[in-house]
């Protein structure tokens, strides 16, 4: 298991503790990167304490290597080994082992032994002593991404830490190997170096009823008024989309059906989600008169889309008879533009 803030802890910190938690598959980028600007990567080993942390840190480089270049963000990667760099080089990934530890752990335990007779009858034997082993490694790394000239342009947030255990069990057990549960943090610890250094592919959780939502409006405090239903008087709604970071640059679709006519979109806009929209989320507003008469019944969903798959849904009611909406005189004149996708 990694120790480290997962994807999905961080969105729950950031969100709160409470909310129906749903799932958002992302393409993730890491912040600096810039389509075609970043071809050439250089991998140094990572810097070890001890002559053994450092036999460490030459193994990590070339597993790393060997992983950002199968992901493909880098066309070119190599492993730089001790050396600083090669002239050609775009950018360089740098690191640190902070600790690194293997261990075989015993310990014992005693229990009781008996026999058993051709009856099934069972006689105590006293009791009896059991040696338990058990194969445990830890490693724990710190790295940056920096240019030629000694620009850091990302470092890993804290220290990412790799606990490797192997079951315990006797001589008889047959345990995982000291050397396998090595190799197993080695690779732990570089996957979530691609993750953080590279473009990967993912499931974000996130509390769904702040992350889309529908809202009348602001109230005098400026937290938004949420609603699901809304009459043909009202003047306009508001969807309002708030995705976490991990989302920043990817494409979705915001598309309104009737319930009875699923397949025929009322409305669509695509956009782009940035991570500078996450205070303030992307707002769209539409006009329900305009939607009831659109779809010929009030029976409405409103969909978040990653391509053509719906991810989040909410429901929404259109009524011809009034709902009072409990805002401010002026809170309905803020409307807020959105960004189309280029």
């Amino acid at each position: 298991m990694m120790k480290r803030t997962t994807m999905v802890l961080a969105l729950v910190l950031a969100f709160g503790l409470t909310g129906c938690m749903e799932e958002l598959p992302v393409t993730s980028y890491p912040a600096f990167y810039a389509p075609g600007r970043y071809q050439v990567l250089g991998i140094r080993s990572f810097e070890g304490a001890t002559a053994v942390s450092q036999r460490v840190g030459d193994v990590l480089a070339g597993e790393l290597a060997v992983a950002m270049l199968d992901n493909g963000t880098y066309p070119e990667v190599y492993n730089l080994g001790q050396r600083h760099m090669l002239p050609e080089i775009d950018l360089m990934l740098v690191g640190t082992v902070e600790h690194f530890s293997a261990e075989r752990l015993t310990r014992t335990e005693q229990q009781q032994a008996y026999t058993v007779d051709a009856e099934g009858n069972r006689t105590s034997q006293g009791l009896q002593e059991r040696f338990l082993t058990a194969n445990d490694v830890t490693l724990t790394v710190s790295a940056r991404i920096e240019t030629p000239d000694g620009a850091i342009l990302q470092v890993t947030a804290e220290p990412i830490t790799a606990h490797v255990r192997s079951d315990e069990g006797d001589a008889s057990t047959p345990l995982m190997s000291l050397e396998e549960c090595y190799y197993r943090a080695i690779r732990e610890v570089s996957a979530e170096l691609v993750r953080q250094f590279a473009i990967t592919e993912g499931m974000v959780s996130v509390v769904g009823e702040d992350t889309f939502f529908i809202a009348a409006g602001r109230d005098l405090e400026g937290n938004w008024v949420r609603s699901n239903t809304f009459s043909i008087d009202t003047p306009a709604l508001r969807v309002v989309v708030k995705l976490p970071p991990e989302a920043d640059r990817n494409v979705f679709q915001l598309v309104i059906i009737a319930k009875n006519k699923p397949d025929t979109p009322l409305k669509r806009e695509v956009f782009v989600w940035r991570r500078e929209d996450r205070s303030t989320g992307q707002v769209f507003v539409f006009v329900p008169l305009e939607l009831l008469t659109q779809a010929g019944t009030g029976q409405l969903q409103v969909q978040l889309r990653s391509g053509d798959t719906p991810i989040l849904r909410r429901d929404l009611t259109i009524t011809e008879s009034a709902t009072p909406v409990d805002l401010p005189a002026d809170a309905t004149s803020e409307l807020v533009p959105t960004t189309p996708a280029d």
